[in-house]
């Protein structure tokens, strides 16, 4: 499974959207406000799953919608918090692109720093 955790406001960390696609293409989209998830939330995304059984590989693209995170495009030096997460419990292998170094995934003040540009 891939996961990917977007924040648009840096200064409450807690609050974030994630995305969670299977090798099935199977589909999950929550609000985070944490403690609280808000898995009714449907942010309309969509996936497409390449599988190489003879590789052992398979790929995830997301079309992410950016109405579903804000009302407004991000301008020139806006800062969003972003994470990319992994998770291959098969052989125990959990990555991510800003590592959590916590038990959880869930973790976003770890997350790392996206700052647009023109």
């Amino acid at each position: 499974m891939i996961e990917a955790f977007i924040g648009t406001d840096v200064q409450h960390s807690g609050h974030y959207a994630e995305f969670e696609v299977a090798p099935t293409n199977e589909r999950l989209d929550i609000a985070v406000n944490l403690p609280d998830k808000d898995l009714a939330w449907n942010s309309k995304f969509t996936s497409a799953v390449k599988v190489d059984e003879t590789r052992h590989l398979w790929t995830a693209e997301l079309r992410i919608p950016l109405s579903s995170l804000s009302d407004t495009r991000p301008k020139a030096g806006a800062q969003w918090r972003l994470n990319l997460f992994r998770s291959d419990r098969a052989n125990h292998a959990f990555l991510a692109w800003n590592p959590t170094l916590t038990e959880t995934a869930h973790t976003p003040e770890r997350f790392g720093i996206l700052e647009f540009a023109e």
